[in-house]
């Protein structure tokens, strides 16, 4: 079976204030097949492996799409607006 990249996930930055934001995304013909989901839920896994007190946060575009229907589904709650100095206005998410 040959290797397929289907998308990319990663922690954004390392774990600061007890806090790391996650993101993912897949590639244009991956969509709706659950990879964004799988990256996701992995990325929780690996930081509550590492530390069980870390707040696992992501960032979404502010209205419901795709991201922010996996970010519920995993469990997330939208916690607040902000103003991200390169994407505008943001929602933050939060594994609360």
């Amino acid at each position: 079976m040959d290797s397929i990249v289907v998308g990319s996930c990663a922690f954004k930055a390392p774990v600061k204030n007890g806090k790391v934001e996650i993101a993912y995304f897949t590639f244009p013909g991956f969509e709706g097949r659950g990879f964004a989901t799988q990256m996701a839920a992995l990325l929780i896994r690996l930081a509550e492996a590492s530390d069980k007190t870390t707040l696992v946060t992501a960032q979404t575009l502010p209205h419901k799409n795709a991201s922010t229907s996996i970010l519920s589904k995993l469990g997330f709650t939208k916690v607040r607006n902000i103003n991200h100095p390169e994407d505008g206005e943001v929602w933050e998410w939060a594994l609360l």
